[in-house]
Order: structure tokens, then sequence, then C-alpha cells
């Protein structure tokens, strides 16, 4: 699992590569919080998360709710097929805006 961060103007971009499973839930969730609310706005790229479980997409959903209540924009620009066919399968691909 590995969380990079950069920040353009009023907008940070988080990539997320690697594994999203509960074995590395607390750490993402840990690197989200420190870059999610940094910028004015956020862009998720998950185009290199290998494998996905519930853990994963949940944090994912988390995410995005703490945007919505926030009034922040969360915008998921890339995922990979693991990410797609979860969050297809959980039916919550266009809550999350994949």
């Amino acid at each position: 699992m590995s969380v990079s961060a950069e920040r353009n103007g009023g907008t940070v971009r988080i990539r997320i590569g690697g594994a999203m499973t509960i074995y590395d839930a607390a750490g993402i969730k840990k690197n989200l919080e420190a870059h999610l609310f940094s910028a004015d706005e956020a862009e998720m790229d998950l185009s290199e998360v290998s494998e996905i479980d519930t853990a994963g997409l949940q944090l994912l959903i988390l995410a995005k709710k703490e945007s919505l209540n926030a009034r922040r924009r969360l915008m998921f620009i890339a995922s990979s097929a693991a990410v797609d066919g979860l969050a297809a399968l959980y039916g919550v691909k266009e809550f999350i805006g994949l």
C-alpha cells in the first residue's frame, strides 16, 4: 500500500497504490485524514490499486461522505479494475463517482 499527495493550487491529488485491504485500512485512513482536507478540492487517483476488499471500499465511501458533509469537492479521477469491480458489486459506483 502506498499513499502520496501532491498539491497544485487549491487542489490536492491523492494517489493510492497497491492493496486496499483490511490489513492496510488503518494506514490508509491516517493518510487520507492528513491529506483529504488540506486543500479546497481533492482528487483521488485509484488507478494503481491492485487489490481491494470491503474495508478499502468503506474508506472510499467514508472519504466521500466526509467531503459531502464538509461541503468540499472530492473527485475520483481514475480507478483500477479491482476498484471498479467491487464498487459495482456493492452498487456504490455512482455514489462515490467512479
